[in-house]
């Protein structure tokens, strides 16, 4: 066969019609129903059996409830087998439907125990996938045309890729000019300050907080956003030849010799819950203006004497030159057996070392040491 007459085939997948949609939105609203056919048994009989308590009242309470939502479910199934429902009647349903479950979810896990959690997912699994494919066959018009006729869009639909609370299932971002969802925030977390001071300027006796991404963007603009954004793309090409010849502190600090250039960066076992992950941004030397490290403390309160006691693990602090951010952290993993073995030093005598490895690197002065109480 002549190599010249094949033919190169590709294969993209079609989307899906209304007719097809219709059709597996009805098995899986079906699915849905013999669910909760089984867990409105269980909260009727268990109700019941205990309705001489109180939780068994509550019981029965939220049988009544999960009850009308299964019979608006059923209802849409009626509709849907009779050809009298369409693909927008379905999506406002499933919306509907999400922001229900959103509400009585944590009810549910409490008075209905782990059958209540199993069948709250699924609502919610049931919404989320037949709203994510409805909103394909309505097509950015259908949503455009719902946010032009709400006067209050603004403030309940993302400004960026215009998701609101029920299709996103996450919590929505208060701009100054709008809201932003998890999602599209998490691509600017990075260059959202860490915490409410200067470390530079921190006395050792204050205690530091971390401070969360809500207080600080409800000040900012979505044009704040987009500045911390293109700043961040904008470091990355400049320092686009950034090669690292070192990597110390556990892997998390590396540096370009070369160029004396430095990066934070996330390594094996580094905990970025507590500290804040990084950045990404590449620094020069010049831009360290102090080293510290700071000693966590967590409150425990399972011994007979609850009180705020040292966890064995520091935090390295380098209080930098920039406009967005006045420092990168990252959590030291415990002393090194090494290390400990052979002087049988402490954490705190194992931080000090690396500070002072690092303003032999930097040349900058050693701030005094911090406390953070998580």
């Amino acid at each position: 066969m002549d190599g010249t007459n094949l033919k190169e085939e590709t294969f993209e997948e079609t989307p899906m019609t209304e007719s097809e949609y219709l059709e597996a939105q009805k098995e899986a609203i079906k699915k849905n129903l013999r669910i909760w056919t089984g867990l409105l048994i269980y909260l009727l009989v268990v109700g019941l059996v205990l309705c001489i308590l109180i939780y068994g009242v509550a019981m029965l309470v939220m049988f009544v409830i999960n009850l009308l939502g299964f019979l608006k479910t059923k209802k849409l199934l009626e509709r849907i087998e009779n050809g009298e429902a369409g693909v927008k009647e379905v999506y406002e349903y499933y919306e509907a439907l999400g922001r229900r479950t959103v509400k009585i979810f944590a009810v549910n896990i409490f008075l209905a125990g782990g059958l209540g959690v199993l069948g709250t997912i699924n609502d919610m699994k049931l919404s989320a996938d037949g709203m994510s494919v409805g909103a394909e066959i309505l097509g950015e018009e259908y949503k455009d045309e719902r946010i032009a006729n709400d006067p209050n869009a603004k403030w309940k639909y993302c400004i960026y890729c215009k998701n609101n609370k029920t299709e996103s299932f996450f919590k929505l971002h208060k701009l100054t000019d709008g809201v932003i969802c998890n999602q599209c925030l998490s691509k600017y977390t990075a260059m959202l300050p860490k915490r409410a001071e200067d470390p530079a300027l921190l006395p050792a006796h204050k205690t530091a907080h971390y401070i969360s991404p809500d207080s600080t963007i409800r000040s900012l603009s979505s044009k704040d956003l987009e500045e911390r954004l293109e700043y961040l793309k904008k470091n990355q090409e400049e320092y686009s030849f950034f090669t690292p010849t070192r990597v110390i502190c556990d892997g998390c600090l590396e540096l370009d010799e070369m160029n004396f250039l430095f990066r934070v960066a996330s390594a094996t076992e580094f905990n970025s819950t507590e500290v804040g992950n990084p950045s990404g941004l590449i620094h020069p030397y010049s831009a360290v203006k102090g080293i510290a490290y700071e000693m966590i403390y967590e409150y425990d309160s399972s011994g007979d004497h609850s009180e705020w006691r040292y966890t064995r693990n520091n935090s390295i602090v380098l209080a930098i030159d920039n406009p967005y951010l006045k420092e990168e952290t990252f959590r030291l993993k415990g002393v090194p057996s090494a290390f400990f073995a052979s002087s049988k030093k402490t954490q705190n005598d194992y931080s000090e070392q690396i500070v002072n490895e690092l303003q032999e690197i930097f040349k900058k002065p050693v701030l005094e040491k911090r406390k953070l109480r998580l």
